[in-house]
């Protein structure tokens, strides 16, 4: 479900980023078209000086040759301003795609994580079990017999072998015999 709005939420900005990278290069196309449009006003404006006569005319062409050349600057200063946009929005997508992978991966890991924590717990339970089972089965094979004065004889037998042990009330023993069975 998560993957799913990770994935929804990446289509998203992509479509946003998509949209601008239209916007901005439509912008770029008339800047060009205007940028063009002053030049040819420009190159218009040079013949007309160069075959005006005239010190009024020269100095109005002038006036307006300059002009255009501010246009231009202007008009190349906004497309390279468009351009960064553009680029900056390419970034920051690839950086939002790649940082969603990378969370859509630690998630994943988690769970793995989680599923082998579980099952080393269930694991665990198990050999608890076992081990509790057979320190059972072991208690019930031995034989105990009050002996002299408060001293137990326990018999048992285990892995094929007879054991005899002579213990005090404190449990230590005090004879012990084995014997292959």
């Amino acid at each position: 479900m998560e993957k799913l709005s990770s994935q929804q939420n990446l289509d998203t900005v992509y479509d946003l980023a998509t949209e601008h990278n239209v916007s901005a290069r439509e912008k770029i196309e008339e800047l060009n078209n205007e940028l063009i449009k002053a030049q040819e006003a420009a190159r218009v404006a040079n013949e007309q000086l160069i075959s005006s006569q005239t010190d009024e005319n020269v100095d109005f062409i002038a006036s307006v040759s300059m002009g255009i050349e501010d246009v231009m600057s202007e008009v190349q200063n906004s497309k390279e301003a468009v351009q960064s946009v553009i680029l900056m929005i390419d970034d920051a997508t690839k950086s939002f795609s790649t940082l969603c992978h990378i969370l859509l991966g630690f998630k994943t890991s988690i769970s793995q994580d989680s599923a082998g924590q579980k099952l080393i717990f269930n694991n665990c339970q198990k050999l608890n079990s076992c081990l509790t089972q057979t320190i059972f089965e072991l208690e019930n094979q031995k034989v105990k017999f009050p002996f002299y004065y408060g001293m137990f004889l326990v018999i048992s037998k285990f892995s094929g072998r007879s054991n005899i042990l002579v213990a005090d009330s404190s449990r230590q023993p005090v004879i012990e015999y084995s014997k292959a069975s």
